[in-house]
């Protein structure tokens, strides 16, 4: 689980996939899993948290307000 963005040691032109984030949102589901694509070829796998949101929230962020 990352705890920090700064973990990722992230460089310009690496890219996050989140698969089915939406889902995750609508379900207020706590922890994702990640594919970073990195500019050098490697891919990772990690697993991030997402805030602790309401349902009110969840729905905001899915209406793309």
């Amino acid at each position: 689980t990352v705890n920090s963005i700064q973990e990722l040691n992230l460089h310009n032109g690496d890219r996050i996939f989140i698969k089915d984030i939406k889902d995750a949102v609508a379900n207020l589901e706590r922890n994702v899993t990640a594919t970073v694509y990195r500019t050098n070829g490697s891919v990772d796998e990690c697993q991030l948290t997402l805030a602790d949101i309401s349902k009110d929230e969840a729905d905001i962020l899915l209406a793309g307000c």
